[in-house]
């Protein structure tokens, strides 16, 4: 445990040990243990509970981290705007910015302010949550990034890479950019114009990139106008649009009914059946849906074993994840992994 914690490693542990010796157990937990388990004590029930609990402590400290980290880098891109340049190039990179190659957008929600007073006073908090939600999770799926939001409907986004070549990082950022699009049209029923600036290699050029998507920003909002496009409606009642925005974000947490009605502010039976009304589908059937989605994506790129995996999507247990996994997708997350 010294060894883990000396080189940076915060994960938590249980120990197993055939001795029940109180120094032991005094010195486990004093190096952070979060319990400890004598052999004559290791039923499979008991473990079970402690490696479920550990499990998730964690998450919540990932969580915890997470947010942190999502904080100082809003912080840290509002001083780069001000012309604030890093004095190293540790200053960003502490925070996963590369200053390598770094390309800025600016977004707006073009149907804002109408969609927000269509919202009820209950709901509009919930609305404006769930469409930053949205933001951070689209946004950590591309990894070295940072987001601010500049005013009601308005957010710069930062993208950092490892190499100045725009070429190659283009698709990523159109693809990012369409996911957005198409996200915050079926959830919440506004669409979104992006102004995007050049690469450019120094933090120090960002004042200057700001300008450049300010501008384009303003041609693409002057382009979106002249379409005249009918008014975009979501394809769901308010709470469901939010429930769905709330799940997709959410997907690997512990996610129950009880909570999802109480975040959209309805009563369990009442959401349940709008819910199964709107999407034509159970809560349970739909996020298991959006579960074994992502646990496809990580089945396919990923080196993780499928324990891991149903852990990464929310699934407790992994014989759960295996049976819901071959109920939706026709074969095991095994199969499905080496086929």
């Amino acid at each position: 445990i010294r060894q883990m914690r000396a080189q940076g490693h915060d994960q938590p542990v249980v120990i197993l040990s055939a001795y029940n010796d109180f120094e032991n157990v005094r010195l486990g937990f004093k190096l952070g243990a979060i319990d400890y388990i004598v052999k004559t004590d290791m039923d499979g029930d008991k473990v079970r509970a402690v490696l479920d609990a550990a499990l998730k402590d964690s998450r919540r400290q990932q969580i915890r981290l997470e947010s942190a980290r999502v904080e100082a880098c809003a912080q840290r891109l509002q001083s780069l705007l001000a012309g604030d340049t890093p004095t190293s190039p540790a200053d960003c990179e502490a925070l996963g910015l590369h200053g390598a190659c770094q390309v800025l957008l600016l977004a707006s929600l073009s149907d804002y302010p109408e969609t927000l007073r269509t919202v009820s006073a209950q709901n509009h908090g919930m609305f404006t949550k769930g469409v930053e939600d949205l933001f951070r999770q689209q946004l950590a799926e591309m990894g070295h990034a940072a987001y601010l939001q500049l005013d009601a409907g308005r957010y710069c986004v930062l993208l950092t890479f490892e190499h100045l070549n725009i070429t190659e990082h283009r698709p990523l950022i159109d693809a990012l950019i369409h996911r957005l699009q198409i996200a915050l049209r079926t959830y919440f029923g506004v669409r979104l114009s992006v102004g995007m600036s050049t690469a450019a290699a120094f933090f120090r050029y960002i004042p200057e990139q700001h300008a450049e998507a300010q501008e384009r920003l303003r041609l693409a909002q002057c382009a979106q106008a002249a379409e005249q496009p009918a008014p975009l409606q979501s394809r769901y009642a308010q709470p469901v649009a939010l429930a769905l925005a709330f799940m997709q974000d959410n997907y690997a947490e512990e996610i129950s009914l009880k909570m999802i009605s109480e975040y959209v502010g309805l009563s369990e039976a009442y959401f349940s059946s709008l819910f199964a009304k709107e999407t034509k589908a159970s809560f349970v059937d739909t996020l298991n849906g959006i579960r074994v989605q992502q646990a496809q994506k990580l089945l396919a790129g990923s080196p993780a074993k499928v324990y891991e995996i149903a852990a990464k999507v929310g699934f407790m247990s992994t014989e759960h994840f295996c049976r819901v996994f071959k109920k939706y997708v026709g074969v095991s997350p095994n199969a499905y992994k080496h086929g």
